[in-house]
């Protein structure tokens, strides 16, 4: 499926339930398609997983309890990507033919149904209308503004940034890294425009990026950030440009945050 098409549906569902202001209940949503809820007290690496019974002629979502969770808005991600496994018709009918498995979800995931579920999840828990409104009052925003956005809306970090990065009329690329190497990567349509893109995944973090400190100092909850040339992160740009870098280290996963845009006029 398309993104569009991804979206639409996600469009569909919020519209169907009323639930277009954020924090989206996503959990009354799955209640009110009659999916059985299964909380509990899971391994640690388990994030979610949605199984059809035949013999019960039910859906059960299996989650780790948000409230006893280290990381309650990464549940949540995991939760509505769980849901696109149910809404993306595709998705459904491998359900219900007996095909399940844990699902590994915000975006690290190369298999396309895993990445398809992310994608309805992220337009499941960042209405497009409420992003859209938030972005017409003030169209830039900073890695600390977004991260403030994803605790009001109870959203994951990395799915916050990542639709504030589709979203957005302004230039910036946001950028998913462990190990000082890229796991996955956005950049607006402006962005593209001027020749910021995609980095491919496995491009290793250069060494003078703010990242690269941010990696190395995974216990620390706060903003790294400076100005960096284009070329270090752009090296095929025809023309460097400044850019200002803001990372933030994500917990104890190891992964790190970033937000890459035009450097401030001096």
């Amino acid at each position: 499926m398309t993104p569009s098409e991804i979206e639409r549906v996600a469009n569909e569902v919020l519209a169907g339930y009323d639930c277009s202001v954020p924090p989206v209940d996503i959990l009354a949503i799955a209640k009110a398609e009659g999916i059985e809820l299964a909380p509990g007290t899971y391994a640690q690496d388990f994030s979610g997983r949605i199984e059809y019974h035949r013999e019960a002629g039910k859906f059960i979502l299996f989650y780790p309890e948000v409230e006893e969770a280290r990381y309650p808005a990464q549940v949540r991600f995991s939760v509505a990507h769980e849901l696109g496994h149910y809404f993306l018709d595709h998705h459904r009918e491998l359900l219900i033919r007996g095909q399940a498995h844990n699902s590994a979800n915000d975006f690290i995931c190369d298999n396309v149904l895993e990445r398809e579920a992310d994608e309805f999840a992220a337009a499941l828990l960042i209405p497009s209308r409420a992003l859209e409104q938030k972005l017409a009052k003030r169209s830039f925003m900073t890695l600390r503004e977004i991260l403030s956005m994803s605790e009001q809306w109870f959203s994951s970090a990395t799915s916050t940034s990542i639709r504030y990065a589709k979203f957005t009329p302004e230039a910036c690329v946001v950028v998913l890294s462990e190990a000082h190497q890229t796991l996955y990567s956005v950049s607006s349509d402006e962005a593209g425009v001027i020749g910021l893109r995609f980095l491919p995944k496995g491009r290793a973090v250069p060494q003078r990026a703010v990242t690269a400190k941010a990696g190395s100092s995974p216990g620390l909850d706060i903003v790294f950030e400076g100005s960096i040339n284009s070329a270090e992160w752009f090296p095929n740009r025809q023309r460097e440009i400044e850019l200002w870098e803001e990372s933030f280290p994500l917990g104890g996963t190891g992964r790190v945050l970033t937000l890459l845009s035009l450097a401030p006029s001096k």
